[in-house]
């Protein structure tokens, strides 16, 4: 993927908007005769593959922009008026705000200034096994935290709308399901070992406390933590 410079100049007296849509690292030449404010905004890989693959519910090999050295359009004007603006304030929420934007303009650019070449998937509807084994390596490394989808998504390099429909076709539970499970594994092999107490296997779990770990096993095995570690004990 190609990075993005968009380029909103104002020309002193009456307001004049115009773009260069450029990518990065290519020579730009300047010549003005006023003095003007130039904003520069940049869209990252991760943004605009994962958007891409969002927007077009496929694998994407490439997503190539078009490089314009002028061009007006409203949408583009508002998106990075309203960032730009976001950034100078720092209002509450403005990160997510901006986050909310930058979708908006990738879409955008998408649709009307981006060619798009998709990768040759054998399986399209599910998780390939390399994404498997990075999900799986992020979800056990991270057990012990509150593990979030869009964490998950960035993980395998999808975006949460996609991952979260491959990840169903994969696995046949939702992704909170999956990592509840994954908890009770690991709990219940740590139980088994007999050297923590329960109030720390519900920590290295990723349980909020030993009641929650209680109340899961409960709800899924019909034991209690103790009740569970007896058991194996008297085997």
């Amino acid at each position: 993927y190609r990075w993005l410079a968009l380029c909103l100049s104002f020309q002193a007296l009456r307001l004049f908007y115009e773009f260069r849509l450029l990518t990065m690292s290519q020579d730009s030449h300047w010549n003005w005769t006023q003095d003007i404010d130039v904003s520069h905004l940049y869209l990252s890989n991760a943004l605009m593959s994962r958007v891409a693959m969002d927007v077009m519910e496929r694998p994407i090999e490439e997503v190539r922009l078009h490089d314009l050295l002028r061009t007006q359009d409203t949408i583009l004007t508002a998106i990075v008026g309203a960032i730009t603006n976001e950034v100078r304030s720092r209002g509450i929420g403005g990160a997510l705000y901006v986050e909310a934007l930058s979708m908006q303009l990738a879409i955008h650019l998408l649709r009307h200034y981006a060619s798009v070449t998709f990768k040759e998937s054998s399986a399209p509807g599910r998780l390939s096994q390399q994404q498997k084994k990075y999900l799986l390596e992020f979800i056990d490394a991270h057990l012990e935290e509150s593990i979030r989808l869009d964490e998950m998504a960035d993980a395998v390099g999808l975006g949460v709308w996609t991952f979260s429909r491959k990840f169903s076709e994969s696995f046949d539970c939702s992704p909170h399901t999956f990592v509840t499970e994954q908890r009770i594994e690991r709990a219940k092999r740590m139980l088994y070992s007999g050297t923590l107490s329960i109030k720390e296997i519900a920590y290295h779990c990723g349980f909020s406390d030993q009641a929650h770990l209680t109340r899961v096993l409960r709800s899924k095995l019909g034991v209690t933590p103790t009740q569970l570690r007896k058991t194996n004990n008297l085997e």
